[in-house]
């Protein structure tokens, strides 16, 4: 993982939380960077935008920070969610709304954004071993 990918999905969570909620993104200089980079250690930088995007969609009442986004409530509700047959179709749905012109060519979420049970057991294991 690169010093980069931390940046970049930082930058990407500033901009979909301005596209998603049209407001501005909360960022607490230090603690989001260490969440960033503890979490591309498990998911990539695709799947963690993904994760932000469904986040920032289906949890509007919750703070836009990247804290609340890897909140131990917000990881349990997605663990049960993605058991559900039709949460792949709601990420691709959210995706193509907010983020249409980049995927005018995709049917379906391509493999590399998707992200299993244990993966975010895994994510959880490490973000709350502090």
């Amino acid at each position: 993982m690169a010093q980069s990918d931390i940046k970049n999905f930082i930058d990407y969570f500033h901009n979909a939380v301005y596209k998603v909620r049209n407001e501005k993104a909360i960022f607490i200089r230090g603690k989001d960077g260490k969440l960033v980079e503890r979490a591309l250690t498990i998911f990539s930088r695709p799947q963690l935008e993904m994760l932000g995007l469904w986040f920032l969609a289906m949890k509007p009442k919750m703070s836009p920070t990247i804290g609340a986004m890897l909140s131990d409530a917000v990881l349990e509700e997605l663990q049960k969610k993605i058991k559900e047959p039709h949460f792949w179709k709601e990420l691709d749905i959210l995706s193509q709304r907010y983020y249409s012109d980049a995927n005018k060519c995709r049917d379906t979420i391509e493999p590399n954004y998707m992200f299993s049970n244990a993966e975010l057991m895994a994510l959880k294991n490490k973000l709350f071993k502090l």
